[in-house]
């Protein structure tokens, strides 16, 4: 069953990330080989580079394959949704070492209508002759991982079992997971854009299963992706309201209650001058 479309170089419009101040959403270090976007097309990998990185770190919401490409530095992708382009392979180069690939993807989809499909692998090996593979992705919610490693065969595992690494504080995958979560909060205040957050908060909860530390906000995510779900149900007879994040409002109440309470004493004090100067007059009176 296709995914629905959506024009991701509008959604994701430099103007409107830039309004949206999501934390980890446009990391672009070629150096280092660190991409963290919401949506990246391959072919911006490797603008302004003579050679490739040691490795890449690719994490993005979207990532659209538009260009058929060689792989020759250890690749570790973590996409959402990868959008292939007609007639893509991706070629795995390991005739001079074992180069690795790690794959995790919620969907993989044509470009052109968001039909489900496979990316197809080509590994070149040492040997003669090269393997022909591929990686899909049809088991939401659940998160499959297809990795190349330093056997000659590949290995699929749940993302489950993913190296807790990834998810160490600082590293492109933690950024990642806050931005997505953050991201999918917003958008599913938007009645057409309800569906898309409800994957993304299944994306974050996938991952989340990684490792003890992100359990907790796994937690958050699969219990709003079910909440929207149960409003989708209900289509148009529910106005939903999103929480208030209280923090935003701690400040203007701290000073109210500093107020109230300068109030409160200087009401005491004035009472308690009241009282005093009726015991001097009776005092007085007698």
């Amino acid at each position: 069953m296709p995914t629905k479309q959506h024009e991701w170089s509008k959604l994701y419009a430099p103007e409107q990330i830039n309004s949206w101040r999501l934390p980890g959403s446009a990391i672009v270090n070629r150096d280092e080989g660190a991409f963290s976007k919401l949506f990246l097309r391959w072919s911006d990998l490797s603008k302004g580079q003579n050679e490739p990185p040691e490795e890449y770190v690719i994490c993005a919401d979207v990532l659209y394959i538009d260009v058929a490409p060689t792989v020759q530095s250890n690749t570790y992708i973590f996409a959402r949704r990868i959008e292939v382009g007609p007639n893509i392979n991706l070629t795995l180069n390991r005739s001079d070492e074992p180069v690795a690939l790690l794959l995790v993807a919620q969907e993989v989809v044509t470009r052109d209508g968001g039909q489900p499909t496979q990316l197809k692998v080509s590994v070149v090996n040492a040997g003669p002759g090269k393997t022909e593979d591929s990686y899909t992705a049809d088991t939401y919610p659940q998160v499959l991982v297809k990795e190349w490693g330093e056997e000659p065969e590949p290995t699929s595992y749940g993302v489950g079992k993913l190296d807790e690494g990834y998810m160490l504080e600082g590293e492109s995958l933690r950024l990642h997971l806050r931005c997505i979560f953050q991201l999918a909060t917003l958008l599913s205040t938007e009645k057409d854009l309800t569906d898309l957050a409800v994957r993304q908060l299944n994306w974050v909860a996938a991952l989340s299963s990684a490792a003890e530390d992100t359990h907790p906000i796994g937690g958050e995510a699969r219990a709003m992706a079910a909440y929207f779900q149960s409003i989708n149900a209900q289509k148009d007879n529910v106005f939903l309201v999103p929480d208030l994040d209280h923090s935003v409002y701690r400040e203007s109440a701290q000073a109210l209650l500093q107020l109230l309470e300068r109030t409160r004493r200087k009401q005491d004090a004035l009472e308690a001058s009241a009282a005093n100067r009726k015991n001097w007059l009776r005092c007085f009176s007698r």
